[in-house]
């Protein structure tokens, strides 16, 4: 359930539920799990060469405008 560096693009399609976790953070999830402050879920909208473009949900309603993310800093709550 952790952290991947070993994450790719292909390990993510659309419509995936989807964990995002910023870097400092990544030893408190270990500790603490989904309940640490400061993570986002989201779903995958689409992804190119680089990114994952993921709709985050903030405020209870997922934002219409996707974010480039790192697929190195996503958790692919699909398979987890």
């Amino acid at each position: 359930m952790f952290i991947r560096p070993d994450n790719k693009l292909e390990n993510f399609k659309s419509n995936d539920l989807v964990t995002y976790i910023p870097s400092h953070l990544i030893e408190d999830f270990e500790k603490t799990g989904y309940r640490t402050p400061g993570l986002e879920s989201g779903r995958v909208k689409s992804k190119n060469d680089c990114f994952i473009f993921v709709n985050y949900i903030r405020n209870d309603i997922i934002q219409a405008t996707a974010e480039a993310t790192d697929p190195r800093d996503l958790i692919n709550n699909e398979i987890e």
